[in-house]
């Protein structure tokens, strides 16, 4: 019950911090009418770092990939070699092509950043994330309010802004992970202990 409670807590922090920040900013910022569905488990099964290479970072790298591609050619449908076994990356990712892929990627970014909050939950070197720490917390709530740019740059259809764009992007994950991977090694994975 306290698990239910502590992850109750956390959505209305990440919520009221939303609300606070980012009023109207997107169709993704959720409304005054938002409610924790009962009877719902805020339960968890990743690490911080298996949540971020599952979630964050391939989306992320679709937003990154507008520097280079323009989104409107992004995920093309390609016609099916016969006989050759289906790619089953490329079929997913050619099923939601171009701008709506880009789109999709930063509303992601908004939706899922609150999942690091998640009381409970584990670095890869089994520490517990910091959800307490208030500049974690104002990282998370940064990469909310850049997802949230992003979505809107993506929805000019103009991949200078969208590109322009993911320099936040690149700015808000080099920022907590020069805390809490790089330098601070605070959530890092343990180094490896030195060969003899």
């Amino acid at each position: 019950m306290r698990r239910i409670a502590a992850a109750a807590l956390v959505f209305v922090f990440v919520l009221l911090l939303q609300l606070a920040g980012n009023a109207g900013q997107s169709p993704s910022t959720p409304s005054s009418d938002s409610v924790v569905p009962t009877g719902v488990s805020f339960r968890h099964a990743a690490t911080l770092a298996q949540v971020m290479r599952g979630i964050t970072f391939p989306n992320a790298n679709i937003l990154f990939n507008t520097q280079n591609h323009n989104p409107a050619d992004l995920f093309a449908k390609k016609p099916a070699t016969p006989g050759a076994p289906q790619d089953f990356l490329e079929w997913g990712y050619g099923i939601y092509p171009g701008w709506q892929a880009v789109d999709q990627a930063a509303l992601a970014i908004v939706d899922t950043s609150s999942l690091f909050l998640v009381p409970g939950r584990r670095c890869e070197n089994g520490r517990p994330v910091p959800v307490e720490n208030a500049d974690f917390k104002r990282f998370v709530s940064e990469l909310i309010t850049v997802g949230d740019e992003l979505y809107r740059a993506s929805q000019t259809r103009n991949q200078d802004t969208i590109s322009e764009a993911t320099d936040k992007l690149q700015l808000a994950c080099q920022n907590c992970h020069r805390v809490y991977r790089t330098e601070g090694n605070r959530c890092a994975a343990a180094a490896a202990p030195a060969a003899r």
